[in-house]
């Protein structure tokens, strides 16, 4: 019966650190494919398109992990004059699981679309995937790095409680 609760108690640790590598996996995925699809909203804005169907465009065959972004946006833009463009971006980028200045670059993106001219529109665009390009490199390598770390401690605290309970 105790080496049952051993075993248990050193499954729970390791659980919890896979839980914590893959939080880091999403998230890396999450940057990443934010990144794609402002790439391909900056072609849309490129050949002139509009604002509504670049983000139906989006939230229908974008990136698999931003689409949920560009459904919210969306959906937002049935508002379009109650709120701004900017401020639906913003609510929407909100809801994302991502740190303040990953929200701010994310965001400095939207304060130029549907209000000024189609260049401007493409360097905000290109500056926000300039710096989510970083922020995902960097959490790409965190995911690598911090999930074999969080994975190994899990292991390894969970053996040790089980050994010290034993």
């Amino acid at each position: 019966m105790r080496a049952i609760g051993a075993i248990l108690i050193a499954a729970a640790f390791l659980a919890a650190g896979l839980g914590r590598a893959s939080e880091l996996r999403r998230r890396a995925a999450l940057l990443s494919s934010l990144v794609s699809a402002l790439e391909i909203m900056r072609g849309e804005v490129s050949r002139l398109a509009g604002l509504d169907e670049a983000v139906e465009r989006l939230e229908r065959a974008g990136p698999e992990a931003a689409r949920g972004f560009f459904a919210l946006f969306g959906a937002g833009l049935e508002r379009l004059g109650e709120l701004e463009v900017s401020e639906l971006w913003d609510a929407a980028a909100r809801s994302l699981p991502l740190r303040d200045d990953e929200r701010e670059a994310l965001s400095a993106a939207g304060r130029c679309l549907g209000r000024y001219g189609a260049d401007e529109q493409l360097s905000a665009l290109s500056r926000s995937i300039e710096e989510l390009g970083a922020f995902a490199g960097r959490a790409r390598e965190q995911a690598e790095n911090g999930g074999r770390l969080y994975t190994g401690a899990g292991l390894a605290a969970g053996l040790l409680a089980a050994i010290a309970l034993y």
